[in-house]
């Protein structure tokens, strides 16, 4: 049995992840930010940037990530969470999910996080 190599289709590229973030503060210490898209290996910095932006403000106590546009999530994406998430316990803050897809939450739910970044928690 021999195997041959795969090859991309002529002319194939792929397409290029794309991550809509935007981001407004709440009054009480909150600031929301919007994700549409896909987090992956090439937008999962823009997402980390846009989370140690948000922790850096010297009234905020919470982001919630809004992740209802949110259409994929790997692991470059997970790692940009958990690194929020510490970033923000080291400064008496939090950061929080909500509007999750299911395949998201199922994710998160598998790698044992859902629970940390408070799906399903006001």
């Amino acid at each position: 049995m021999s195997l041959e190599p795969i090859l991309p289709m002529s002319g194939h590229r792929p397409r290029a992840a794309r991550l809509a973030l935007d981001s407004r503060c709440d009054g009480d210490g909150t600031v929301v930010i919007a994700a549409c898209g896909e987090i992956d290996m090439g937008t999962a910095p823009r997402l980390r940037d846009a989370l140690t932006a948000a922790l850096a403000g010297d009234s905020v106590r919470r982001v919630l990530l809004d992740m209802s546009g949110v259409t994929f999530l790997d692991s470059s994406g997970i790692a940009a969470l958990i690194d929020a998430h510490h970033a923000a316990a080291r400064g008496d803050r939090t950061v929080r999910l909500s509007n999750t897809c299911p395949f998201v939450t199922r994710v998160l739910e598998i790698t044992g996080l859902a629970e940390t970044l408070g799906l399903g928690a006001a």
